[in-house]
């Protein structure tokens, strides 16, 4: 059966004359049906949902199911009632077609085709809510759906907004990833993949203020690394500290963590191991560093050292304080000959707090003239003549005595005073070679 719309050139909807071109336009869902209930046409869009069921000439309910009106009989209140009536159908796709099953809301009117003098009811639909459904399985375009519904405009905005909120909260975990991204890279050291030094500070901190347990600080430093570095370059430097720090992550626990803290120097932190398991521990890291390391062909070697400090949980220490303990057992290792290990002695603090209390009253012995020089006579063996003099400095301290540089050489070192109590000394012999000339004391050198 052949589509009167092909054929008419206008339609009767109700009272109101149509063009049917304008009709079509006006309503790609609509469905007309004769008395007998047979298809006579269906919108554009609908037909082509449909595709090639080619619902046209078929009986409407092989299609479409009547949910509103109630009655199902929808001619019958057509006829009978005011002529528009609220319509909703719902879709019965053949078994296997594409179409979802969906519902089409609208209303009914009665129809009648005036060339032919066909009658029935006319029904123009809109998908409504529905929209959703049909989008997701057809390439629906704006232009497929009726221009007096709504309901795609509102989806397609309401879509837009799910889809906007969905690229903000994308962008904004891509945002924070790369800001956990760039905080671990801020913590982490490039070449080895440990923490760095500031990473390792924050690490040390929360274990210092959250632990419950013993732990044990290793303060490791290759020796001669920087022989390594003038002889096989860089590029072999690179490969010995990969090893290094391949073997530190071999020791780390699940509580455990390691850094690189400066350019051959390494720190292990492990929670929950005692003095005597560290050291057993700090052999086993010496021998796996002193395997050997190929690199270009070249078998690189090296050797370390390591201080360790082990804290027990009652015991309060800051981290500065941590890390100076540790830097003393290091270089205690370093003076027993390298390659080995020491641990802290708390008997070491003593003097270095010592050590620290002198370095800080340099200055003030410097201020008020208490560094002079003493003079050792030197003596010609054989004859007993004295052939000169040494040019000694000492510290007239006003609490501790007469201190000789023993008592204050390494804190004047330490502090870089050194050559400030070196010149003192100098222009205190100055004045003094001034007194003995002008008594006529002979000294034949003054050294």
């Amino acid at each position: 059966m052949t589509d009167p719309l092909a054929s008419l050139t206008t339609e009767a909807i109700g009272d109101i004359h149509l063009d049917l071109g304008v009709f079509g336009e006006l309503s790609p869902f609509h469905v007309r049906i004769d008395k007998q209930g047979v298809i006579l046409g269906i919108g554009r869009t609908l037909a082509m949902l449909f595709g090639e069921t080619r619902p046209t000439g078929r009986p409407f309910r092989d299609f479409f199911q009547i949910v509103t009106p109630r009655a199902g009989d929808l001619l019958g209140v057509v006829e009978a009632g005011s002529g528009v009536v609220k319509t909703v159908l719902r879709t019965r796709p053949p078994k296997g077609h594409g179409l979802p099953t969906c519902k089409l809301s609208g209303a009914a009117f009665p129809y009648s085709s005036s060339k032919e003098g066909t009658q029935g009811v006319a029904m123009i639909l809109t998908p409504g809510a529905e929209l959703q459904i049909l989008l997701e399985t057809f390439p629906l375009k704006r232009s497929d759906l009726p221009y007096v519904d709504a309901s795609p405009d509102i989806l397609f905005l309401v879509e837009t907004q799910k889809q906007l909120l969905q690229d903000s909260l994308r962008m904004s975990e891509r945002v924070e990833a790369a800001r956990r991204e760039a905080d671990r890279l801020s913590r982490s050291d490039v070449l080895t993949s440990l923490l760095n030094r500031l990473g390792l500070e924050q690490q040390l901190k929360r274990t210092l203020a959250t632990r419950r347990t013993d732990f044990t600080l290793f303060h490791i430093d290759l020796d001669c690394f920087k022989l390594l570095n003038d002889t096989y370059g860089h590029g072999a430097g690179d490969a010995v500290l990969k090893h290094v720090g391949d073997v530190l992550k071999r020791q780390i626990g699940a509580d455990d963590f390691a850094a690189r803290f400066g350019g051959d120097e390494f720190v292990l932190v492990v929670v929950g191991e005692k003095t005597e398991a560290a050291q057993a521990r700090a052999a086993r890291i010496l021998d796996e560093i002193a395997a050997r390391v190929l690199w270009n062909g070249n078998v690189l070697q090296v050797r370390a050292s390591i201080g360790l400090i082990s804290i027990a949980p009652d015991e309060t220490l800051e981290l500065e304080a941590l890390m100076h303990r540790a830097d003393l057992a290091l270089y205690e290792a370093k003076n027993k000959g390298r390659n080995t290990w020491a641990v802290f002695d708390p008997g070491w603090t003593v003097f270095e707090d010592l050590r620290r209390e002198i370095a800080a009253e340099i200055p003030e012995g410097l201020e008020a003239n208490t560094f002079v020089p003493v003079y050792q006579p030197q003596i010609n063996a054989r004859t007993g003549e004295v052939i000169g003099v040494e040019i000694l400095a000492r510290w007239l301290h006003p609490t501790r005595g007469f201190l000789g540089p023993g008592a204050f050489a390494e804190a004047a070192s330490a502090s870089q005073t050194w050559t400030r109590i070196d010149s003192h000394v100098r222009l205190g012999a100055l004045d003094d070679i001034s007194r003995f000339e002008a008594i006529e004391l002979e000294i034949p050198t003054y050294s």
